[in-house]
């Protein structure tokens, strides 16, 4: 259904945007969390993101420096693009700004989590 209407529009000569509203929030309520990517910070706090009716339990932010946090991103990227991609004009991929400037992880390995988000974006 959302590719026929974004043809639609684009056939009736709208600019079509898609709203990826996934960023780098890890449901915590989710059986498919991964309590080992969320970043942690120097005093072994994770970072809690958005909280509301859409979510089973608290969010937390996910490590954009982890390995793993980079293949699963671009993995859903790419089956959006794939999927979605010749239709859009725009991709909006909210979320993106829980991780802040200076912002250093510690596991898997030390990075600095903001040159590791500009990187994945």
């Amino acid at each position: 259904m959302l590719l026929v209407c974004l043809r639609l529009a684009r056939g009736l000569g709208f600019r079509t945007l898609l709203y990826f509203g996934d960023g780098l929030l890890e449901d915590s309520g989710s059986s498919n969390y991964h309590p080992d990517w969320a970043y942690v910070d120097a005093h072994g706090h994770r970072l809690t993101g958005w909280y509301g009716p859409d979510t089973i339990g608290p969010t937390y932010v996910m490590n954009p420096a982890n390995p793993q946090v980079v293949r699963f991103c671009k993995g859903c990227l790419d089956a959006l693009l794939r999927t979605y991609g010749a239709d859009l004009d725009v991709l909006v991929w909210d979320e993106t700004f829980y991780v802040r400037v200076g912002q250093i992880a510690t596991k898997p390995e030390p990075a600095y989590c903001d040159r590791a988000m500009m990187a994945l974006v």
